[in-house]
């Protein structure tokens, strides 16, 4: 989605204001590069348009709409939505009320995971599509729908959703980003319901690209996901576990197979 509304020529009705809004509203929270790399802006129209939005509501309501810091000395700011700014983003999704804007306390996550697109945008990869976590969700709950005889819908409750999904080339990739903070019993938890969710959605053709911050943190969730698939029934095993950065590389080569 995330594509169609920074292209004018998908979404032609849009203002730079509401594309704005809604590219923060898929990415949660961003450094600037990574706005500009995913939408194709300068860095005068990004930083224009951040600045109008703010502008247009004075400075005590600013923060309601786009918010701003530095995560730590040294890091790049990072921008992502306040609660007026979320609410206004879901009016244009039609997807109702609501101001769940994402916590500050999960700015590593987010800008990890949106490092794995940007890098595949620069690296010269064709990325078809970029579905962010609510989106996926929505992508599974379409999946798994079924209608009886009746027409009566019945929608199995999912394990879990992916951080993000991915197009590259004509394969769908899962992404998941770890900070490399929850423990290794949680990991191997996480692993046991994406198991599950094989037994109720075929994903023989869409394997799980699991990025993580070290070669140690790669060992470690290796060995959880060994754990879980050892006291499964489950049969699904397409997860491949790497070191941030190495992904370009990685589907590069799958590409090619």
């Amino acid at each position: 989605m995330i594509f169609d509304v920074v292209n004018e020529q998908v979404t032609p009705h849009l203002s730079m204001k509401d594309r704005l809004i809604l590219a923060l509203y898929d990415l949660g929270i961003c450094t600037k590069d990574q706005l500009k790399t995913v939408s194709g802006w300068t860095e005068n129209q990004v930083s224009g348009a951040i600045r109008r939005v703010r502008d247009a509501v004075g400075k005590k309501e600013a923060d309601n709409w786009i918010r701003s810091w530095q995560p730590r000395r040294g890091k790049p700011f990072v921008f992502a939505l306040g609660k007026e700014g979320h609410a206004y983003a879901k009016g244009l999704r039609g997807e109702g009320n609501g101001n769940g804007h994402p916590p500050a306390s999960h700015v590593w996550h987010f800008v990890g995971l949106n490092e794995i697109l940007c890098r595949s945008i620069q690296s010269g990869l064709e990325v078809k599509s970029w579905l962010s976590g609510r989106e996926s969700a929505s992508w599974l709950y379409h999946q798994l729908l079924t209608r009886d005889e009746s027409g009566k819908v019945s929608v199995p409750k999912t394990p879990l959703r992916p951080d993000a999904m991915m197009l590259v080339g004509n394969q769908w990739w899962m992404v998941e980003y770890d900070t490399g903070t929850e423990t290794p019993m949680r990991l191997s938890e996480k692993f046991a319901k994406y198991l599950d969710l094989s037994l109720m959605l075929d994903l023989s053709e869409i394997p799980l690209l699991f990025v993580t911050v070290s070669d140690q943190r790669v060992n470690t969730a290796e060995w959880a996901f060994r754990r879980a698939f050892e006291a499964h029934q489950a049969t699904w095993d397409r997860v491949f576990f790497l070191k941030e950065g190495q992904e370009t590389d990685f589907l590069s080569g799958s590409l090619r197979e």
